[in-house]
């Protein structure tokens, strides 16, 4: 009888069958090209289910080699102490939106966000940066490839439209699917909610209520299995806070076309290929300073 084949022998027979490089497959499946490459070579034996889905989505594999790619991947033994997921956390996964766009040249800070997210020792990051410059869709790829570490969760909360301070703990009370009953209007109700289970928190455009701060602050000192990711213009400047500076992508050619190429799908119209095209939107997108938002 022959031995199964590797995960990362698939992996790449798969990819090559349909021509992509492994950049071209890591933008399609919202992973970054190092994780395509570490597969590949077997460097990650053991990839999490939601990564698998995500490649075999961005491969088109029909059902039978779907299958076969995810019966490859070696059992992973659960750790010992491990949560088990909520009542409702399939809910809450909801209300994670897919990324508005594609992550163009910023595979590095993928995985420093992805990594900051895992180890749990930074727990509460707050990505910063100017407006439209991918600060929404770099959380929310790094959210969705960690998601399998937070088996109690991963939740946004959407801060656009709010100004009052006194309505960030309501907001995320009613995102979270905390039970009126068992909310008083206080952190202390939030964290008691939390207890136990290892949430991942996304709240974006945090700088329309930057008061917040040390309320947020307090959710996660006061809940030690939450985890809580913020974009914002302006840091929440307390103490538990970790900055990560999200900057404005340098533009390479193919980059420029890939990104108009994005929003003009976007717009439910096809861009023409020709040279004179491709020169005339490189330079499109440098007046803009590559912003995704400005383009």
């Amino acid at each position: 009888m022959s031995e199964p084949t590797s995960f990362a022998i698939l992996l790449r027979r798969h990819r090559l069958a349909r021509s992509l490089t492994q950049e071209q497959l890591a933008e399609r499946a919202h992973v970054t090209a190092k994780a395509v490459g570490a597969l590949e070579r077997g460097e990650r034996r053991r990839p999490y289910p939601h990564t698998v889905r995500s490649l075999a989505r961005a491969l088109a594999l029909g059902d039978g080699e779907r299958a076969e790619l995810e019966n490859a991947v070696p059992f992973r033994v659960a750790p010992r102490g491990e949560v088990t997921p909520p009542r409702g956390a399939a809910n809450q996964d909801r209300d994670l939106p897919a990324p508005p766009g594609p992550v163009l040249g910023r595979e590095d800070e993928v995985d420093l966000v992805s990594d900051l997210l895992r180890a749990g020792e930074r727990r509460l990051i707050t990505l910063v940066g100017t407006g439209g410059v991918g600060k929404t869709t770099l959380a929310l790829v790094a959210a969705a490839a960690t998601r399998s570490e937070f088996p109690g969760g991963v939740v946004m909360v959407e801060f656009a439209g709010v100004s009052r301070g006194d309505d960030v703990v309501p907001r995320i009370r009613a995102a979270l699917g905390v039970p009126e009953a068992a909310f008083d209007g206080t952190v202390a109700a939030l964290a008691t909610y939390l207890s136990g289970r290892r949430t991942l928190l996304v709240l974006d455009t945090v700088e329309h209520v930057l008061s917040c701060g040390p309320e947020i602050a307090g959710l996660v000192v006061s809940s030690p299995d939450l985890v809580v990711l913020c974009t914002s213009r302006a840091p929440l400047s307390v103490r538990v806070e970790h900055q990560v500076q999200v900057r404005v992508v340098p533009l390479t050619p193919e980059t420029a076309i890939e990104l108009y190429r994005d929003r003009v799908a976007a717009a439910g119209r096809a861009l023409e290929e020709d040279e004179r095209t491709q020169q005339a939107v490189a330079a499109l997108c440098a007046r803009t300073d590559g912003l995704p938002l400005a383009v």
